[in-house]
C-alpha cells in the first residue's frame, strides 16, 4: 500500500518522500516509471483478475490467538522477543508455499461449517489451544478432516489420533502428510524459488509467479507442471514485456523470469 498509492501532497504531512508516485517537490520517485508500468499491467489483466476465484488445495494452517498469547507470555517471562507458536505458526505456512500449495488460514471456530472446504489442517502446538478451540478441531478430525500437529519449528508432524504401528515413523515431514492425503499443487513448479499461486475463471487460469530468491535475482528455465487446471496457451505478462509460451504436455519452459510475472492459461 505504501508503495503503490498516490499520495496527496500537503505541507505539514507527517511523512516524507519515498511513498507513491511523486515527491512533494514535484520531481517523481525513483522507481516511478516502474510503479507506471505495473499499474499499466494490472489494468490490462483487471478483466481476468476481477471474474477469477482462487484455485485451492483444500489446505489450511490454524490462527489461534489464543496460543498466540500463551506462548507470549511463557516465551517472553524472562524479556526473550519470540514468540514459538508463531515461529511454527510461519515455518508450517512457508514450507506449504515451498511445496506448490495454495494455503489457507482459518480459526477454529470456522471448521465446523468450512467454507473453504478444508480437507487437511496443520495445527502448531495443539496443547496451546484453549479448550474451545481443541474440541472443534476435533470435531472437525471426527467429521472427516485430516489434522496434523507439530511441537517443534522442525516441521516434522504426526497425525492427531492415530496410532502407530511398530514398523511406522509416528513422526513425518510435511511432504509426506500432503502425500498421505492425496493433496497436490494446482501447478508443480521445478524451481522451489518460484511461488505459484492460481485464480481461475470460466474458460481460462492465471498464476501469479513471484521469485523469493534472496540471492538469484533472475531465474532460468523453470518448468511449470499444470496439475489441476488445463491450457493450450499460454502468455507470460510482465511490467515489461508479454511473451507467448508453449505448452507441451501439460508443461511450460519459462526460460527466464526475473521478479515474477502473471502467466494467462486458456
Amino acid at each position: 500500500y505504501y508503495q503503490w498509492r498516490g499520495d496527496h501532497i500537503f505541507p505539514d504531512s507527517p511523512e516524507g518522500n519515498g511513498f507513491g508516485f511523486i515527491n512533494y517537490d514535484g520531481t517523481v520517485t525513483e522507481y516511478y516509471d516502474e510503479k507506471i508500468a505495473m499499474v499499466t499491467l494490472l489494468n490490462k489483466l483487471s478483466d481476468y483478475t476481477v471474474n477469477a476465484e482462487r484455485k485451492r488445495c483444500h489446505t489450511a494452517v490454524l490462527y489461534s490467538n489464543h496460543a498466540f498469547m500463551s506462548a507470549d507470555a511463557m516465551d517472553n517471562a524472562e524479556k526473550t522477543e519470540r514468540n514459538t507458536w508463531l515461529e511454527l505458526f510461519t515455518a508450517m505456512y512457508k514450507e506449504l508455499r515451498r511445496e506448490g500449495i495454495t494455503v489457507d488460514v482459518v480459526e477454529s471456530d470456522t471448521l465446523k461449517s468450512n467454507p473453504l472446504e478444508v480437507r487437511v489442517l496443520f495445527v502448531p502446538h495443539f496443547e496451546w489451544l484453549s479448550e474451545q478451540e481443541q474440541a472443534e478441531v476435533k470435531a472437525f478430525q471426527q467429521a472427516g478432516g485430516r489434522v496434523f500437529t507439530g511441537k517443534l519449528a522442525t516441521l516434522a508432524v504426526e497425525e492427531m489420533g492415530r496410532e502407530y504401528n511398530k514398523f511406522e515413523r509416528g513422526v513425518i515431514d510435511m511432504c509426506d502428510a500432503l502425500e498421505m492425503c492425496g493433496i497436490e499443487p494446482v501447478i508443480v513448479s521445478s524451481n522451489r524459488q518460484l511461488m505459484v499461486q492460481v485464480i481461475e475463471g470460466e474458460g481460462y487460469a492465471v498464476a501469479c509467479l513471484n521469485n523469493i530468491s534472496a540471492v538469484r535475482e533472475k531465474l532460468t528455465n523453470v518448468t511449470l507442471e499444470l496439475k489441476q487446471v488445463q491450457a493450450g496457451s499460454a502468455v507470460l505478462y510482465t511490467p515489461y514485456s508479454d511473451t507467448e509460451l508453449c505448452v507441451e504436455n501439460g508443461r511450460i519452459l519459462i526460460p527466464e523470469i526475473i521478479e515474477g510475472g502473471f502467466l494467462l492459461l486458456r
